[in-house]
């Protein structure tokens, strides 16, 4: 089957080339920032005359064809003027253009607006730095993942974590890649982070729906996370000192125009160590690190890039209960990816691109016990995911009105779950140890990109989907891919269908604490999680200030894992995982997602909204009926606005107001006689909610650049103004108390529930400081 899947998809990538010469002159060249050289994804490039444009790829590079012997370009991109000029067409090499940086503090401008020429693709997010910067920072950094959260479909867990939930779907199912290369558990500080330092991002991408043939592993959204390259004209440092953490950013030339480097460092610092520290008879430390490294070699024709990426986080609880027992508990995690990128414009009409990637991401928990007599028991539970991927890419521009992308990826990933032994003095026992399980992945793909006259616009995919998995079970998907933009007058009416499907599971605890998340592959038995993804949207300009749009979604899902109820993975034989999870699970999500946009000269901002649901079924769990996932939120809003006060400071606001999480909490208690104990009583899984969430974060930041090119930047500001009780963490508690009920002489024992809740963060100040070295 594969074999036969694998020839038809290669003979209509074959069969999209042209077999006759196509009419018009071809024109294509590089995108830059003209100070520092940095290439600029996502330019929109716009010819007024034809009525058609196209965007920047990843390394600044465009394609047009021209029936004329000369074009007009009008570009466009976020925090940069905007350039209007005519080109000759007949040039014996690419076009390179560099765009001038707007004022100190650009007026917000955000993509996804409807003027021709720029991307018209149905779920795509773009946020460039520039658009990070207008929202108020947490603790005084910027924040890609909580910057996502307040666009529309897209939200975070709870307070604390910078987990990522897209259109009713789980933090797994998101593919996150840093430039080209995969990254697993995006948290830092408990998620107070996200695991990249924004100081080395050049350029967020993210697909949530009408995903392109060239993604895949994955079934709710793409991350996709592009370095800076360096600045190629001068060099720059740069250091940042906040509360929680502080960084360091390098860059600049080893050769003028041609090589350059990035280097960016942060970790924590005794600030946090402060914030987070324990009272009483014991003690939290917790520091983190990350480092990011990357060389690029820029060519007129090419571009070569070697990046680096590494983080650790390290959390220690040390309790003492008595003179003689304490406990120290320990949890690690980290991520270590390495990208190899080149890419050349080859001919008049091809780009072809090489990627080589590796990632690994470990995770450890250990504790130790003193007990009376002073024997020491450690325990250590260890687990990690080992990737290689190779990608080779390639678009082609058949004609003005036709262009098509193609390639083939292959990937092998080594996989523990976990392996988790005891040991006391010099013996040690191994109380469950996982098998390593080998995942291989292939996918040829081919997508085309065909415009029918001035309105419609279709793009249709393939993508077929070979694993071999545990044990020698190959599963092969074909899965297929179509969008349609339709314009009518100011209107842009798009719609979309894509099919995918996910090799790994993440089996989930149904609690909050220490992080007991289990990664596992597909076997022999348990199949690739699937959905299938249903799309409608329409935008229209209002004005020449106001923006609007809606979309709405629906997702089938199948194949899904979730572990039985009460089932703790720590003390687990995960030879045997899926004996103790619920298998073959139905999802379904569906959701309405509404965006207003404002872009004045001094005032800016957004307002989302999001009306959502999600739900699962399994044979095993809550009686085979279906409920809610956790993050089921029936609404969510988020306000977001910038103004620009002076020249120098900036006023940032943002407002969030969403539905709670949902959690299992008992409907009953029954006293049992026998145990002298209170029995919970359950109705259902994730039978309740927690209170309304709402908070309010103010910031007050002020730049200022030199003539001689240094600039500083402060930023003051305060998370949850109103010290808004949000919960964290609830639990119900049995209430047992006496009570002399009337007519009785003597006092009764009373058994009922009691909601206990915990918040992570109430009314928070935080300030940083940032300047050139």
């Amino acid at each position: 089957m594969f074999r036969i899947a694998l020839f038809y998809s290669l003979l209509l990538a074959a069969a999209s080339f042209p077999v006759c010469p196509l009419s018009g002159q071809h024109l294509s060249g590089y995108i830059t920032d003209k100070a520092s050289g940095e290439s600029l994804i996502g330019v929109h490039i716009y010819d007024p005359e034809s009525q058609t444009g196209t965007t920047t790829n990843a390394f600044g590079f465009f394609q047009m064809i021209s029936p004329e012997d000369s074009l007009r370009l009008q570009l466009s991109y976020v925090g940069y003027q905007t350039v209007d000029t005519t080109i000759a067409v007949a040039r014996s090499g690419p076009l390179k253009i560099g765009m001038q940086q707007a004022a100190e503090l650009p007026e917000v401008e955000v993509h996804g607006t409807s003027t021709a020429g720029e991307s018209r693709q149905l779920g795509r997010t773009m946020i460039p730095m520039e658009q990070l910067n207008k929202v108020p920072p947490l603790l005084g950094a910027p924040d890609p993942f909580k910057a996502l959260a307040l666009t529309p479909g897209i939200s975070n867990g709870t307070d604390g974590t910078s987990d990522i939930y897209v259109r009713g779907g789980t933090p797994d199912q998101n593919l996150i890649l840093y430039d080209g290369a995969k990254v697993y558990n995006a948290n830092h500080l408990f998620g107070l982070l996200s695991p990249f330092n924004p100081d080395v991002v050049k350029d967020i991408q993210v697909y949530k729906g009408a995903f392109p043939a060239r993604y895949g592993g994955r079934l709710s959204s793409v991350v996709d996370v592009s370095g800076k390259e360096g600045d190629k004209q001068r060099t720059i440092r740069k250091l940042t000192i906040g509360l929680v953490n502080s960084r360091l950013l390098l860059e600049g030339p080893i050769v003028k125009n041609k090589l350059s480097y990035t280097f960016g460092a942060r970790s924590a610092h005794l600030a946090a160590l402060l914030l987070l520290g324990g009272k009483g008879d014991g003690y939290q430390n917790y520091y983190f690190y990350d480092l990011n490294g990357k060389l690029n070699f820029k060519t007129d024709k090419s571009n070569l890039s070697l990046s680096t990426y590494s983080s650790w986080d390290n959390w220690l609880i040390a309790e003492q209960w008595t003179r003689e027992q304490k406990s120290k508990l320990k949890s690690s995690w980290g991520n270590r990816t390495a990208s190899l990128r080149y890419a050349r414009a080859t001919g008049k009409r091809l780009f072809l691109q090489g990627l080589l990637t590796y990632n690994r991401y470990q995770q450890s928990l250990s504790q130790k016990l003193v007990d009376v007599s002073g024997a020491i028991s450690p325990l250590l539970s260890q687990a990690f995911i080992q990737e290689w991927d190779a990608k080779l890419d390639a678009d082609y521009q058949a004609s003005r009105d036709w262009q098509f992308n193609f390639g083939l990826e292959g990937g092998l990933l080594r996989i523990n779950p976990r392996s988790v032994s005891v040991s006391s003095g010099i013996d040690s026992t191994l109380l469950g140890a996982a098998m390593t399980d080998w995942v291989l992945r292939l996918a040829p793909y081919v997508e085309n990109e065909i415009r029918l006259g001035e309105r419609l616009q279709l793009t249709g995919g393939l993508r077929f989907a070979f694993f071999r998995v545990a044990g020698g079970q190959q599963y092969a998907y074909p899965e297929p891919r179509l969008s349609m933009d339709l314009r009518a007058g100011p209107y842009l009416f798009k719609a979309a269908y894509a099919h995918m499907h996910q090799p790994l599971h993440l089996l989930t605890a149904n609690a909050v604490g220490i992080s007991n998340n289990i990664w596992v592959s597909a076997k022999a038995g348990v199949r690739p999680q699937s959905v299938i993804h249903y799309s409608l949207g329409a935008e229209r300009p209002i004005g020449k200030e106001w923006f609007a749009s809606a979309e709405v979604y629906y997702k089938k899902y199948r194949r899904l894992v979730d572990p039985l109820p009460g089932v703790d993975f720590l003390q687990t034989d995960l030879d045997q995982w899926e004996i103790n999870s619920g298998l073959d699970g139905l999802g379904r999500a569906g959701g309405l997602e509404v965006m207003l946009r404002h872009e004045g000269e001094r005032l800016s901002g957004w307002l989302a909204y999001t009306w959502s649901t999600s739900e699962v079924r399994f044979d095993r769990i809550n009686d085979g009926n279906w409920y809610f996932r956790k993050f089921d939120r029936r609404h969510d809003v988020s306000v977001t606005g910038a103004w620009k006060m002076s020249n120098h400071w900036e006023f940032l606001t943002t407002f969030v107001l969403n539905s709670g999480y949902r959690l299992t909490l008992p409907h009953s208690l029954y006293f049992d006689p026998i145990s002298n104990f209170p029995v919970a009583v359950y109705e259902g899984r994730n039978n309740e909610k927690t209170p309304l969430y709402h908070r309010l974060d103010i910031a007050f930041r002020r730049h200022r650049v030199y003539p001689s090119g240094r600039q500083w930047t402060f930023n003051i500001g305060i998370y949850n103004v109103y010290a808004r009780n949000n919960p964290y963490y609830m639990i119900a508690e049995p209430n047992l108390e006496y009570r002399q009920p009337p007519g009785y002489t003597e006092p009764k024992l009373a058994v009922g529930n009691r909601a206990n809740i915990w918040s992570f963060f109430r009314f928070l100040p935080f300030v940083n400081y940032t300047f050139s070295l």
